[in-house]
């Protein structure tokens, strides 16, 4: 109703006959189909006003349409590099106005998030303190958002009992100004699930995560990409419980909203998902078709060397390892830790785990000695990482299994490890518990 209600304003528009009128016509029009179902028209219909305000010189305006391409960009199609060519479009705009303070504030936050995506840590999280600065001394409205930015920083550089801490302060900010409700409050949620899950509180995190998919549900329309980020968000939490039939559930329907956008990087994050549910329900020959389509689409999107098109396949070696293709595992590995090292720093979770997936590899291609090698590696960065202890567990758990007999009593105890600490917080655990278990009875 308000889209038609927007396009019916076209002929009065024309009439009037003033073309900064219709470059902001066509801002809310965009607006309006970029909120709904149809962010691809959305997006095409805001380049053009974009284009239209810079032509007429409608500054304002201009800077308003690329802040929110550059946003849409980063989060919805998940193009880092598009998105910080729209935020230098954005900072030439601001630049005529003189910089006000709201246009500045939403800059860093499109800017910071885009640098983050790109791999760009560092400058994203000085440029997302920028912006908070700046909204705290003059845009108290905006202070919300800023927070939420940094949270991502947070999460994207590892540390995520931060990022919790910071998605709850957001939260928080989001009661006190009464906007809980919003489109912004699902983001806030499933993040702040994701993280939680992050730290092996897989009980807090489905309360959240089920909470942001509930309200995704009740205010988003049924084919808006949001919706099928919190979806994919969600199979993700349900995973990290165990609950994988759940979560094989969530992720098909998210396939299913995302209909029509095969192509897009954030299909190829579904995808992604999916494999690894698979994996975990015992059918790795089902997922691996899936992540090497899903790496295929990060490298289309970004570039083959690119950090993102590494971490898929750092993530989706471990599927590969499942269904026997080590060869492939390792190759892929091989080329992604050193990219991700340079990205992620040394104690990152994520490149511990890639250590993990490299033993297993290593161990598939018989090579048991070079396994060990990487699996001590993993430990050894997987105890420095902001994770949940069943993280580091797992790793014990494999490398206790995978030592030679003659450190028979260093792997029992290694195994004894995360059986406790699996018993003390089963969260998800309570297969591999099982199996360390077992495997105790007949190694002590």
């Amino acid at each position: 109703m308000a889209l038609a209600a927007a396009r019916a304003l076209a002929p009065a528009v024309a009439a009037v006959g003033w073309e900064p009128l219709a470059a902001e016509h066509l801002f809310l029009v965009g607006t309006i189909e970029t909120i709904g179902t149809d962010t691809a028209a959305g997006s095409e219909t805001l380049r053009q006003a974009a284009a239209l305000a810079e032509r007429v010189h409608h500054d304002y305006i201009a800077a308003a349409v690329w802040l929110q391409l550059a946003q849409q960009t980063a989060f919805t199609d998940r193009d880092a590099t598009r998105a910080l060519e729209y935020a230098r479009y954005a900072d030439a705009a601001s630049a005529r106005l003189n910089r006000p303070p709201a246009v500045e504030v939403q800059l860093a936050y499109a800017r910071g998030v885009a640098l983050i995506d790109h791999g760009d840590l560092a400058a994203g999280e000085a440029e997302l303190r920028r912006g908070l600065d700046l909204a705290e001394a003059k845009i108290a409205t905006s202070v919300g958002l800023l927070v939420q930015g940094l949270a991502y920083a947070f999460e994207s550089d590892g540390h995520y009992a931060d990022a919790v801490e910071t998605y709850r302060r957001a939260l928080a900010i989001s009661a006190r100004d009464g906007t809980l409700g919003s489109p912004a409050e699902v983001v806030y949620r499933m993040r702040l699930a994701v993280n939680l899950s992050n730290l092996g509180q897989s009980s807090a995190a489905l309360v959240e995560a089920r909470a942001a998919a509930a309200l995704a549900d009740q205010i988003l329309p049924p084919g808006h990409l949001d919706r099928v980020i919190t979806y994919g968000n969600l199979a993700e939490v349900l995973r990290a419980a165990g609950l994988n039939d759940e979560a094989l559930a969530a992720i098909t329907e998210a396939r299913a909203r995302a209909a029509g956008s095969e192509r897009t990087a954030l299909y190829g994050y579904l995808l992604s998902i999916e494999a690894t549910i698979h994996g975990d329900l015992g059918h790795p020959e089902r997922g691996a078709p899936l992540i090497r389509r899903a790496c295929e689409i990060a490298a289309f999107s970004n570039g083959d060397a690119d950090p993102r098109t590494m971490q898929c396949r750092a993530d989706g070696a471990e599927v590969l390892n499942l269904a026997g293709d080590h060869a492939t595992a390792k190759a892929w590995l091989d080329a992604a830790l050193p990219v991700l090292r340079e990205v992620l720093g040394d104690d990152h979770a994520q490149l511990a785990t890639a250590m993990q997936a490299l033993g297993g590899a290593r161990a598939g291609l018989g090579d048991p000695a070079g396994a060990v090698v990487a699996y001590e590696d993993a430990l050894a960065r997987m105890v420095r990482a902001d994770i949940g202890p069943g993280f580091v567990a797992s790793t014990q758990w494999t490398l206790g299994q995978a030592l030679p007999r003659r450190a028979r009593a260093r792997a029992v105890e290694l195994v004894t490890a995360a059986v406790e600490t699996w018993r003390a917080a089963p969260d998800g655990w309570e297969p591999a518990l099982a199996d360390a278990e077992a495997w105790l009875r007949t190694h002590r």
